[in-house]
């Protein structure tokens, strides 16, 4: 895990020019019995500091998805709201695959999920997001809209 930081960030932050861009990069880790562990970060241009998910699930859109959230979060100054995201998050169990997990922040984070959650709409609350977990009896793959297997693609 002491490696995980130069994964992160594959270039030198303080030489590179700065990106007007949000920048994705994935890894993958695998020890020396064949588990994989992914990793998903997000780097914001102009920040010292990379949002990074570690998982053995290789949810590529469903974690770019939540760390954009949670980078949104950030942003706005609602640390509060990202760290009560994550750790109800941490704490919710999926039903199965293709199970749906909504996220609304209203008097605080309400996260739900079971099958057929329907994505959020205008007018509920403050609806965040919507994920949906990947079937696990299927290949991961990576997403299509991510140049270069995410490694470096930009939002």
């Amino acid at each position: 895990m002491q490696m995980v930081p130069k994964f992160c960030f594959p270039f030198d932050v303080e030489r590179e020019p700065p990106s007007p861009a949000v920048q994705h990069f994935t890894f993958a880790l695998t020890d020396l019995a064949g588990n994989r562990r992914f990793g998903f970060c997000r780097l914001r241009a102009g920040t010292q500091s990379c949002l990074c998910i570690l998982s053995h699930l290789p949810w590529f859109e469903v974690f770019y998805k939540l760390l954009n959230t949670v980078g949104d979060l950030l942003a706005q100054d609602q640390v509060t709201e990202a760290e009560e995201l994550l750790q109800n998050l941490f704490q919710q169990s999926l039903s199965g695959p293709q199970a749906s997990v909504g996220l609304e922040l209203g008097s605080g984070v309400t996260v739900s999920s079971g099958q057929g959650i329907p994505p959020p709409t205008r007018g509920n609350s403050k609806p965040l997001s919507c994920f949906v977990a990947p079937d696990s009896g299927r290949l991961p793959s990576i997403p299509e809209n991510e140049p270069n297997g995410a490694g470096g693609g930009r939002d």
